[in-house]
């Protein structure tokens, strides 16, 4: 598990704080993160993922410090894929996803078998296979989160952290998305992901972390978190809540704005 215990965070020259007494992410499970712009979504999966150190507080990987272990070996078990994503070079979809056997590879860093086999791998989940030789700089937003993606499945780690992982795709290739999460976590790796879809959220993850102001405000299943009260506390008296037709999982739709035309 990742365990985050007595977290607290404050940006210089910002009155914001994020305080997080508990959260542990479990393998086998989708955990989504939602709520409001500036809430602290970001910044509590940066500490998640040791990319940003906390004021206060422990994350623990597996019962080990995450801050004490080398970026190797934190590499084996944990991959983390950011919002922005960019490189220096202009690779090419394999060479992209090749680099994400650095923890794996000894020595002078020549590819096995195994590595080939997990390149392949992690280019037909991410639907990359015919891409495979393209250039980032000629791939869509979209193709090359998907690329990117690719190259953090390449690690093979035990536990995914994603931040807007779906932002730049259309809507067929975002279901595709969260299915490949669902089936992942189904196949036994933790997985915790930042959106703003709450709809796909809910629909495919376990569990739901509402944050809103740098704490969380709920933690729970998705008809836990989603109440009629609580959304309208967080997102505003413009969201209405729905249910899913065929999983009756909640839903959330804006009202409709008719301007007076009298």
């Amino acid at each position: 598990m990742i365990e985050l215990r007595d977290i607290t965070h404050r940006f210089p020259g910002i009155d914001w704080e994020l305080s997080v007494s508990e959260l542990i992410l479990r393998a086998g499970e989708v955990l989504g993160i939602i709520g409001p712009n500036g809430s602290g979504k970001t910044t509590l999966l940066h500490i998640a993922a040791g990319l940003l150190a906390p004021r206060s507080g422990q994350v623990q990987l597996e019962g080990r410090d995450l801050q004490g272990l080398n970026r190797r070996s934190a590499a084996r078990e944990l991959g983390f894929l950011p919002q922005e994503l960019s490189s220096e070079y202009d690779l090419t979809v394999e060479e992209l996803v090749g680099m994400g056997r650095y923890p794996h590879v000894e020595g002078w860093g020549r590819l096995g078998p195994d590595d080939r086999a997990a390149i392949d791998s992690s280019l037909q989940l991410t639907g990359m296979l015919l891409l495979r030789m393209r250039r980032l700089s000629q791939l869509s937003g979209g193709e090359k989160k998907r690329a990117f993606l690719a190259s953090v499945l390449a690690q093979q780690p035990r536990f995914l952290l994603l931040d807007e992982p779906a932002a730049a795709l259309d809507l067929p290739h975002q279901i595709r998305f969260f299915q490949l999460l669902h089936r992942l976590a189904r196949d036994g790796m933790g997985i915790a992901v930042v959106t703003h879809d709450i709809n796909l959220a809910a629909l495919y993850s376990d569990r739901l972390l509402l944050l809103s102001a740098g704490k969380i405000l709920s933690l729970g299943s998705p008809q836990q978190v989603l109440t009629r009260d609580r959304v309208t506390e967080v997102y505003g008296a413009d969201v209405l809540m729905g249910e899913h037709p065929e999983t009756g999982c909640p839903i959330l739709i804006a009202r409709a704005a008719r301007e007076d035309t009298g």
